[in-house]
């Protein structure tokens, strides 16, 4: 699995592997799990001769759903925190950077460098999937936001896939936009349909 030989070639801690594998198998979660992390760090290797501190991507990609709690919604705000106390202690620098990678993972974002496109790309990427994939990944949403109800849950999801159609694109690199923008546009639209 990509994601243990990754975390150990990175963070030396068996305890808090343990928390980490913890956190990403939590009973509430059904999209925002270790196939998330696995798919995006997969994408990454992709673009590995991209990017200029694959290290901190990396890092930004295991720990940016690392706290996730639909309710709430300072979740990468505390995922941002963790990983920059975990890292803080060995190179400053480096912490800083992954809690601002993480910060923007919040969506809509506005990134500037590209490492901060790759990463929102790869995060993202699940928007321009086959559409059995995207079918899936509508429904795994749904049922982390079991909680929200259904018209409630249809005005709030369709807001937030208008905000995606209307950007000029939804990719920012050249290399994520060329393989998935048409596609993540076509899934967009079918899934508005759908909220409708």
């Amino acid at each position: 699995m990509i994601i243990e030989k990754t975390f150990k070639k990175l963070i030396s801690d068996d305890s808090e592997y343990n928390l980490f594998i913890e956190r990403y198998s939590e009973p509430h979660r059904h999209y925002h799990t270790l196939k998330h992390i696995e798919d995006c760090l997969q994408k990454l290797a992709e673009v590995e001769h991209l990017c200029d501190d694959l290290e901190s991507l990396q890092l930004a990609i295991l720990y940016h759903d690392f706290i996730y709690f639909p309710k709430r919604k300072d979740n990468e705000e505390k995922s941002a925190e963790h990983a920059y106390k975990l890292l803080q202690s060995n190179i400053e620098e480096t912490a800083a950077k992954v809690r601002d990678l993480i910060l923007l993972t919040r969506h809509p974002s506005s990134p500037v460098t590209g490492d901060e496109h790759l990463l929102l790309d790869i995060d993202l990427s699940i928007l321009g999937a086959n559409e059995e994939e995207y079918q899936s990944y509508e429904e795994n949403i749904r049922k982390e936001f079991i909680h929200v109800p259904k018209l409630l849950y249809k005005i709030g999801r369709s807001k937030l896939l208008k905000k995606f159609l209307n950007q000029k694109r939804i990719y920012h690199s050249d290399y994520f936009n060329s393989r998935y923008e048409t596609q993540a546009r076509i899934n967009l639209e079918k899934a508005l349909k759908n909220l409708s």
